[in-house]
């Protein structure tokens, strides 16, 4: 069976295998879950990709963690995340990576998360601290 890439239909050269990515990331499955959840990973679905598409998805997730930390904290939080998307959006528009992106956010907030406790705990949606993009 060929390992299928599901957001790039055509790969050259061919990739050779498919990692599978949390749709919500492991890292924010542990720092909370819902009433009734003891395990670790506790929203399991997963999406085959390349390597490359994989680590494109991460890269857009922090960006938009990182415009949702930038927006006023007065504001609702959905509107911040709202601000935000549409920043990165601007930047990511023709990118297929940038819809699952916005996935984890938002199954996050579905599921009664608090987006700042991810930005309080720096959990941006890669196992880089913010301190490192910063730098960057």
């Amino acid at each position: 069976m060929e390992n299928v890439c599901e957001i790039h239909s055509y790969h050259r050269p061919r990739h050779l295998l498919t990692e599978s990515h949390h749709v919500l990331p492991r890292a924010w499955q542990a720092v909370w879950q819902p009433m009734r959840e003891e395990r670790n990973v506790w929203y399991p679905k997963t999406i085959e990709l390349c390597p490359t598409g994989h680590g494109g998805v991460h890269h857009i997730l922090v960006e938009i963690m990182r415009e949702y930390e930038a927006q006023p904290k007065h504001a609702i939080e959905e509107v911040r995340l709202q601000v935000a998307e549409a920043a990165v959006r601007a930047r990511y528009r023709q990118h297929k990576e940038f819809p699952i992106a916005c996935l984890a956010p938002r199954l996050w907030k579905s599921k009664g998360g608090l987006l700042d406790t991810l930005i309080n705990r720096r959990q941006y949606g890669w196992g880089l601290s913010h301190r490192q993009f910063v730098d960057r």
